[in-house]
C-alpha cells in the first residue's frame, strides 16, 4: 500500500483494568481535519473512508483488522469517524500503540475484515447504527440480522442508536450461535425515558414455553440492572446495587461461567452486586428467538422506551478488567488513546499488507 501519512494511536494502559485483554475490539473515534476527504481539504482519498487503515507497527508491515463504524459524507466534511480496531493484546503494564495509516489514491474497497475484529467469542455484535437508517445488521460471521418492528434510527451513545417508544424492538432471530447453554456475556448501552416496574428488556432469549433462557434488563420497582438465566426447574437472578434514572446512559454487562454457576453484572465498568453463585445446570437451547429491547414471549413485552446501542452477545466470559476497558473505552473514547502527530511517510510495499484480503 503507498499511505501517504500516518499516526500514532495510543492507549492509556490505566484505564484497561488489572489484567490483559485478548483480541480486544477498542473503539477508535475521534474528529481530526485531515481525516476529511481531499475535496474537503484534508487528507483521505476515498470517500467512504477505505484509504483509512490501522496497523501494528509504524513501518506498517503487520495489519490489524478493524470495521468501519462511521465514515461517510458528514466524516468526509468534518474528520469526524470512528472504527473497530482488534488488538491482539490490551496491556494493563505499558501503553498499548498501534498506527492509523491514510491517504493512498490506489483504493476503492475496504481493506480489511470486518467480521474478524468479533472472534473472541462473540455471536451477535448490533451497532444499531447510523443514526439515519436503522440497521440490525450482526457484525459477528454468524449473520444473526435482525427485523425491525416499529422502532426508528436515533443518536446512540456511538454513532448510531435505536429509539424505541414501548411498541418495538429488533427481532434476531435463533440461530445456532444463539443457542448457548454454558458461558455467556450479554452487554448494552441503554438511556431510557421511562423504567417501568416489570422491567425494560435489552437483550432476551425466551424459554419455548414461557420464562427466559437469558435476559439482560432494567428490572424491579426500584429499577437496577438485572442479569437472568432459566434452566427449568430453577432460575438464577441477579440483581445491581444501583437505582437508575431516566435520561442518563448506563453501560451493563452480565456472566454467567458455567463450571461454578458464578454470575456477576457490571455498570458502567465497575461490579454492581456481590458475585452469586447460581443453580441452573444449563441454560435451555429453546427456539424462541432472541430480541433487542422486548422480549417475545406473549408477543412484545418488557418494551424499551428510550435508546438502546452497542449490543453484544458472547459464549465466554469476560472479566472485570475487560468489562472496565470497554466501558472506558467507548464512554470516552478521547481519554482512552491519544492521537499522535501526523507523520508523512514514503510509501512502502510488504506482501503482508495482503495477508488477510483474500
Amino acid at each position: 500500500m503507498a499511505y501517504s501519512y500516518y499516526r500514532s494511536v495510543t492507549i492509556d494502559y490505566t484505564k484497561c483494568g488489572t489484567s490483559n485483554s485478548t483480541d480486544f475490539p477498542v473503539l477508535v473515534s475521534f474528529t481530526d481535519l485531515n481525516f476529511r476527504t481531499v475535496a474537503n481539504g484534508g487528507r483521505v482519498q476515498n470517500a467512504s473512508g477505505y484509504d483509512i487503515a490501522f496497523y501494528s507497527d509504524s513501518a506498517r508491515t503487520t495489519p490489524l483488522f478493524w470495521e468501519i463504524d462511521q465514515y461517510d459524507a458528514n466524516s468526509g466534511a468534518t474528520g469526524t469517524c470512528s472504527f473497530w480496531v482488534k488488538i491482539p493484546t490490551l496491556s494493563v503494564t505499558a501503553n498499548t500503540v498501534i498506527y492509523v495509516a491514510y491517504g493512498d489514491t490506489s483504493i476503492s474497497s475496504f481493506q480489511s475484515t470486518a467480521s474478524s475484529v468479533w472472534s473472541n467469542g462473540f455471536v451477535g455484535v448490533w451497532h444499531l447504527k447510523n443514526g439515519t437508517t436503522l440497521s440490525g445488521a450482526d457484525s459477528t460471521t454468524n449473520a444473526n440480522t435482525g427485523t425491525i418492528t416499529s422502532v426508528t434510527a436515533t443518536t446512540g451513545k456511538i454513532d448510531g442508536g435505536m429509539a424505541s417508544t414501548g411498541t418495538g424492538g429488533i427481532n434476531v432471530g435463533n440461530g445456532t450461535s444463539l443457542q448457548i447453554t454454558g458461558d455467556i456475556t450479554l452487554s448494552a448501552w441503554v438511556k431510557q425515558t421511562s423504567i417501568p416496574a416489570n422491567g425494560t428488556m435489552l437483550i432476551a432469549k425466551d424459554k419455548d414455553t414461557g420464562g427466559r433462557a437469558y435476559t439482560l434488563s432494567t428490572q424491579d420497582t426500584t429499577p437496577k440492572a438485572f442479569f437472568y438465566v432459566n434452566g427449568g426447574a430453577s432460575t438464577d437472578i441477579i440483581n445491581g446495587s444501583t437505582v437508575l434514572t431516566v435520561g442518563n446512559w448506563y453501560y451493563i454487562v452480565g456472566t454467567r461461567l458455567n463450571s461454578t454457576k458464578a454470575l456477576n453484572i457490571y455498570l458502567n465498568g465497575s461490579t454492581n452486586a456481590t458475585q452469586k453463585t447460581g443453580t441452573v445446570a444449563s441454560i435451555p437451547s429453546a427456539t424462541a428467538n432472541a430480541t433487542l429491547g422486548y422480549r417475545e414471549y406473549t408477543g412484545f413485552n418488557g418494551n424499551l422506551n428510550g435508546t438502546l446501542d452497542e449490543c453484544r452477545i458472547a459464549n465466554v466470559v469476560r472479566d472485570s478488567s475487560w468489562v472496565f476497558a470497554e466501558y472506558n473505552n467507548q464512554n470516552s473514547p478521547s481519554t482512552f488513546f491519544t492521537l499522535g502527530t501526523e507523520t508523512p511517510t514514503t510509501p512502502t510495499t510488504s506482501t503482508s499488507d495482503f495477508f488477510q484480503f483474500f
